[in-house]
């Protein structure tokens, strides 16, 4: 082995010495720069609806507001789901629940950046939620579309299994065990 390889040693962190002295630069001690903007998100107030309308005129034209965006300024895909596809950062038709962003504000400050979210005219058509398993199969809303894995003859091989099962389990007390030999399944 090397020299610089410390196995079973303890070494103190990097910046351990800084955290417990208390000099340590966290991101609420830092100065923010001049010209610094502040954001605030624009949320939904439904949890199922299609978004009709949205009226940010009285937003953008808030004091201190420097810009305001939506799914419109987004370029390219407007996704941002880590496995599958429906996780829009900003929804151009329909909400998929309550507190979903749906547009962005810059401004001078935070409060201002925060007051201007407020002004927002949002106007939806409600959709009836879909709450149940029931519900959702009826309807067919599933989160992702079937997928069916399949390798051979899975009913064959479940129905030979609920024969075997009562022949050799049907009359047996509790606490039997049940493994698999060279041969098959076999019991204690």
């Amino acid at each position: 082995m090397s020299k610089e390889t410390f196995i079973n040693k303890t070494r103190p962190h990097d910046s351990a010495y800084k955290h417990v002295s208390g000099f340590a630069d966290y991101t609420d001690d830092i100065k923010e720069p001049k010209d610094t903007l502040y954001g605030a998100i624009g949320l939904s107030k439904k949890a199922h609806a299609i978004i009709r309308k949205i009226d940010l005129n009285k937003v953008k034209s808030s004091e201190g507001v420097i810009s305001v965006i939506t799914y419109k300024d987004i370029p390219g895909r407007n996704d941002v789901g880590p496995v599958f596809d429906g996780d829009p950062i900003f929804p151009e038709k329909k909400v998929e629940f309550y507190g979903q962003p749906l547009f962005a504000v810059a401004a001078t400050t935070i409060e201002l950046a925060r007051k201007a979210v407020m002004k927002a005219k949002i106007t939806y058509k409600n959709l009836k939620p879909v709450v149940t398993i029931k519900d959702a199969l009826d309807k067919n809303s599933l989160l992702f579309k079937v997928k069916k894995i399949k390798r051979g003859n899975a009913s064959k091989k479940n129905n030979q299994f609920k024969k075997f099962f009562k022949r050799k389990f049907y009359h047996r007390k509790p606490g039997t065990f049940l493994f698999r030999g060279s041969n098959g399944f076999c019991n204690s």
